[in-house]
C-alpha cells in the first residue's frame, strides 16, 4: 500500500526539521509543496532527501492545491500535515491510517493542540 505525506509550506524552516524527524521512521514518501519560500525550507527538504515541488505563492489555494497533488500521486492513502503541526506521538501515521486500512472510515484526522508561546 502506497502512503504519501503531503506538507504544504511557506517559510517553514522553524518547524519543518522537527516534523521530518517525527515522520521519517514511517518510511512513507513525503512531498513538500512549497510556495516559493525565502528561508531555508527547500534546503531542509533537500538535505533530508524529501521530494518537493515549488509553486508560485499566488497560485496556492489550500483546498485546490492539496486536491491537485492528491490526484496526481497515485497513492492509496494521502496524509496531510501543516507546516507547523509537530506530531507528538511517534506512531501518528499508523494511528491515522489504521481505520482507513481496516475499512472503518473514509477519512481520519488527529487532534491538534496549540503551542504555548
Amino acid at each position: 500500500m502506497k502512503i504519501l505525506i503531503i506538507i504544504p509550506t511557506y517559510n517553514a524552516e522553524t518547524y519543518l526539521p522537527k516534523i521530518i524527524k517525527k515522520l521519517e521512521r514511517h518510511h512513507s514518501d513525503i512531498l513538500i509543496i512549497d510556495s516559493n519560500s525565502t528561508d531555508s525550507t527547500i534546503s531542509i527538504a533537500k538535505s533530508n532527501n524529501i521530494n518537493f515541488t515549488q509553486i508560485c505563492q499566488k497560485d496556492f489555494n489550500h483546498g485546490v492545491t492539496r486536491e491537485q497533488y492528491r490526484k496526481s500521486t497515485g497513492s492509496d492513502i494521502v496524509v496531510y500535515f501543516t507546516q507547523d503541526a509537530i506530531p507528538i506521538e511517534s506512531d501518528i501515521i499508523e494511528k491515522l491510517i489504521k481505520p482507513l486500512i481496516e475499512g472503518e472510515a473514509s477519512v481520519s484526522y488527529g487532534r491538534q493542540i496549540p503551542r504555548n508561546g
